[in-house]
């Protein structure tokens, strides 16, 4: 999953003081994800997350 800001990484609606990147980055690492996250060469901030796939086997 990636989720791109093509501006500014600074948002007024968002109320700060909480843990943001922090607590995305423990969650994700918890299911043997990665996570990448920083500002854009031509601008803006990205976000970028791979979490593991595990499919369920049909039970029978």
């Amino acid at each position: 999953m990636s989720v791109t800001n093509g501006g500014s990484a600074f948002n007024s609606l968002s109320p700060g003081g909480g843990y943001g990147l922090i607590g995305m980055r423990e969650r994700v690492r918890s299911t043997g994800g990665r996570i990448r996250a920083g500002h854009r060469p031509q601008g803006g901030y990205q976000v970028v997350v791979e979490l593991p796939y595990h499919p369920q086997e049909a039970a029978v």
